[in-house]
């Protein structure tokens, strides 16, 4: 279902029988049916009712996201056995329910796969369209370790257009060191030149300032795709995929964590 996005609604019935709800973006095409009672579930059943909560979120319609605008302003009585609020389980599914109680993706459906050269499976992209894993001029002031272009993409291919960048060319630069510890951003100008933030906070604790400065002969030479695969193909962590990819739902090992904006603290 991740991989090639099938739809298995007709199971879903059976696992409901058998009480299998873990897995809960399995049931992203439920039925009407499924929904409502599942939405009806989600009331008494206090042993799932977390597990429920994920799955209405990846269904995600619109009486869904009615139904979790109304727990918003109206919280059941069970709310009170959740860390948080019903409507916070939205990110999960990568979306968000506005303050005025409409839904808003956080994520585009149009997925590339970055694939080591020679592996692609569904064509892969002239080389001059995306670079990877470039080693930045630039230095991290936390750790003063050199920056990673992490990526350095054409505008106008798919997995960036639908954006609108004013840049022919995207870059997309951290510290590979000092990332794991905090939210690092960086604000590009008109030529899409990415400098460190003003926004920054130096996390509390950093790992040693030793470093080695991986060689480029290490990094692996990776391409994009030119072909898009599944938006859910990366959804599950534990599943084998070794991918990384521009769109679709990210993998989170922790609770879905999106950033906020440090300027107008949005998503």
């Amino acid at each position: 279902m991740c991989y090639r996005n099938d739809n298995i609604a007709e199971a879903l019935p059976e696992l409901i029988e058998r009480g299998m709800y873990h897995s809960s973006i399995l049931f992203k095409d439920a039925s009407p049916d499924i929904r409502d009672r599942l939405l009806q579930q989600v009331e008494w059943d206090d042993d799932n009712r977390n597990h429920l909560l994920l799955i209405l979120i990846w269904i995600g319609d619109s009486v869904v996201v009615g139904q979790f605008r109304e727990w918003r302003l109206h919280p059941p009585k069970w709310a009170g056995q959740l860390f948080v609020g019903p409507e916070v389980y939205a990110l999960e599914g990568g979306w968000e329910l506005t303050p005025n109680g409409e839904k808003r993706n956080l994520i585009h459906d149009l997925s590339y796969a970055i694939r080591p050269t020679g592996e692609q499976q569904n064509g892969a992209v002239e080389a001059s369209a995306a670079h990877f894993l470039k080693t930045n001029d630039s230095n991290c002031p936390w750790c003063e370790g050199k920056l990673t272009v992490l990526m350095e993409a054409d505008t106008s291919h798919p997995s960036l257009a639908y954006l609108n960048l004013p840049m022919e060319r995207l870059q997309v630069l951290t510290c590979e060191r000092c990332g794991s510890y905090s939210t690092i951003y960086m604000e590009l100008d008109h030529q899409g030149v990415p400098a460190w933030s003003q926004f920054n906070h130096k996390p509390n604790y950093l790992p040693s300032s030793d470093y080695e400065d991986i060689s480029v002969e290490t990094v692996p030479r990776l391409t994009l795709s030119s072909k898009p695969h599944s938006p859910y193909y990366a959804a599950e962590w534990a599943l084998t995929q070794q991918d990384s990819q521009i769109g679709g739902h990210p993998s989170w090992v922790q609770d879905a964590d999106y950033p906020l904006c440090p300027c107008c603290a949005s998503l």
